[in-house]
């Protein structure tokens, strides 16, 4: 049976019970393959199995989908009963739980037989055994109940966030809690493993106190005294971290695209970019005089001429241009950086910006490819001649209608490019790594200058807003200043200012982890490029591909004609885009309301 998705009705019972998961690779297969299962609704049609399809094909603008109408007893149970073969947190069987009790309980006191089978009464513990059989016992379940009862969010932090068993986190809530009354001596138990400590490495007094005002909460001892205050209250440190506790949390919930809405709403709201500044950026995006006009528009393309203008500094132009035109916020990288704006030569008109920074510390898939080391890496240096890719954005509709994006993305491997990289750092530029931004579906596929590896597999910090993480930067910056150049010295230097960050303050980092799965996209200059990345050979050794001899000419030859190709197909099938995709347009009124609906907004 056919329905619009605007009669279907979500379960609000499904967003108590389940953790809110990524949609990019469920987003993907619908748009490639379709609904391969579908929807489950009552006969009201709400939802019993089938909410993150449903969310996934909203986000996709489908306007409706294949269902299945069933009949359900208890349409909660049904749903919970659907979900059986869904990879789950332990905090989503513990909601699992207490709402199968509820329901059962509700049964049982309906007077419902449970005993026809010819068995004892089933009561609500057999019940729910019976319901886990093979996957949690009756005493797993009645463990994390009772963790949950004594300590509400150690389900999530310690079993989920840290890795500990159901059976270990019990015994701390028994130690806790139940076995109040046996006698400990915990003072003296510290003095003697202090003691072991001072005894086996002896060090020095400054060292210990560094490590003692990096640890919460003598970290939050240090930064409360150094307060000038007279407030009573609570102190800023304290205010501050419970504010960025309660964000996390409220990122936590939302799917990528959500994530990027509410970050690029906060962000634009943030830079308050003046209105002439924004007219003067918008107005000078290039796109054709009249893009109706095949043959004009043809010619427009085949005079396009690429130049770059370097931004030593930080500038209201290109952040004004960066923020509008990208869907990712902008938070500039520790560690090195560059800005680049990239313009038509003969209009001066944009077509994009590219921003580079220093490379992944680790990525599988691209180490395996170049086959060095942590030692080639780190100790010879060799990841300092590998660059990231962090943005690489054309405008709106040059990216859609002439594939801008392909032609941004080869232009970051030109001899141009790599000598300002060497001239500014002192390093030969060896390659490129990027990423896409949904999924392992991307504008680098097919790019001859790029060679897609795989995807990535490791997990990464969540990274606050600006405003949030801007604070706790200068607050780390100011305080501890030693920790943070380490920090930013190393490479991926965002994730271990972050690692600082949350040990500073106590947050159990685990917890904020997330691991989208990107495609990994690597760009290998010389023909024996990997050979000295692993230090096989030095650098005069090193040969050029043939594919970057041509550079720039090379690159427009091959770009031009697809581009072409790619605007009479979609000039032949009526699909040319208009949009300009600028950002500040889309209404703080609409992200809103949008993040409203699924209840993941906040003031």
């Amino acid at each position: 049976m056919i329905k619009k998705l605007s009669e279907l009705k979500p379960n609000p019972i499904n967003d108590d019970i389940y953790s809110t998961t990524d949609l990019t690779e469920l987003k993907t297969s619908i748009d490639s393959y379709g609904l391969l299962e579908p929807i489950c609704v009552n006969k009201q049609n709400t939802i019993i199995s089938g909410h993150r399809r449903y969310y996934a094909m909203l986000q996709l603008g489908v306007k409706e989908c294949e269902v299945s109408v069933n009949n359900y007893e208890n349409d909660i149970i049904g749903l919970i009963e659907h979900n059986r073969a869904r990879q789950k947190t332990h905090s989503d069987i513990l909601n699992e739980i207490e709402t199968l009790k509820r329901e059962y309980k509700k049964e049982i006191g309906q007077g419902k037989r449970t005993d026809l089978t010819g068995g004892d009464k089933l009561s609500t513990d057999k019940k729910l055994a019976h319901f886990y059989k093979g996957t949690i016992g009756l005493s797993s379940m009645k463990q994390i109940s009772t963790i949950n009862n004594y300590e509400p969010n150690w389900v999530a932090e310690k079993i989920d966030g840290e890795g500990l068993s159901i059976s270990a986190v019990y015994k701390m809530v028994q130690d806790k809690h139940l076995h109040k009354d046996k006698p400990k001596n915990t003072e003296a138990e510290f003095k003697r493993s202090f003691r072991q400590l001072l005894k086996r490495y002896e060090p020095p007094l400054e060292l210990i106190q560094s490590v003692v005002d990096g640890v919460y909460p003598y970290s939050r001892d240090k930064a409360v005294k150094e307060e000038n205050t007279k407030d009573k209250g609570a102190s800023k440190f304290d205010t501050k971290r419970e504010e960025l506790i309660n964000h996390l949390e409220f990122l936590r919930k939302m799917d990528t695209n959500q994530q990027l809405l509410y970050k690029k709403e906060k962000e634009i709201q943030l830079f308050n970019f003046k209105k002439p500044l924004k007219d003067k950026v918008r107005s000078n995006i290039w796109k054709p005089k009249d893009i109706s006009n095949i043959m004009d528009t043809i010619e427009e393309i085949d005079s396009i001429e690429p130049i770059f203008e370097f931004v030593e500094k930080s500038s209201d132009e290109f952040n004004c241009l960066r923020v509008n035109i990208h869907s990712m916020e902008y938070i500039v990288n520790p560690g090195r950086h560059i800005r680049v704006i990239v313009k038509d030569k003969k209009s001066k008109r944009y077509l994009g910006c590219l921003t580079f920074g220093s490379d992944f510390a680790n990525l599988e898939s691209r180490d395996e490819y170049i086959g060095w080391s942590d030692a080639d890496k780190f100790e010879k240096g060799k990841l300092k001649h590998t660059m990231v890719c962090s943005s690489i954005v054309p405008v709106q509709p040059f990216g859609f209608n002439f594939l801008g994006g392909k032609l941004l993305a080869s232009l970051t491997t030109v001899k141009e490019i790599r000598d300002y990289w060497e001239e500014k750092y002192g390093d030969v530029l060896i390659g490129n790594t990027t990423t896409s931004v949904y999924g392992s579906y991307s504008m680098y596929n097919s790019i001859p200058y790029w060679k897609k590896l795989d995807k990535t597999k490791g997990k990464f910090l969540l990274l606050p807003t600006i405003e949030h993480y801007q604070f706790w930067l200068d607050f780390v910056k100011e305080n501890y200043r030693k920790e943070y150049d380490k920090a930013v010295s190393r490479t991926s230097p965002k994730q271990h200012v972050l690692n600082l960050i949350y040990r500073i303050l106590g947050i159990e980092s685990k917890r904020y982890e997330n691991e989208h799965l990107r495609g990994v996209y690597f760009s290998l200059f010389y023909k024996n490029g990997r050979e000295f990345l692993r230090n096989e050979i030095d650098e005069d050794c090193l040969v050029l591909n043939g594919l970057h001899e041509k550079d720039t000419d090379g690159i427009l030859a091959w770009w031009k004609k697809k581009a072409i190709n790619r605007y009479t197909k979609l000039n032949k099938e009526g699909n040319i885009s208009d949009r300009e995709y600028w950002f500040d347009d889309t209404k703080s009124s609409d992200i809103k309301s949008y993040l409203a609906t699924k209840g993941l907004y906040e003031e």
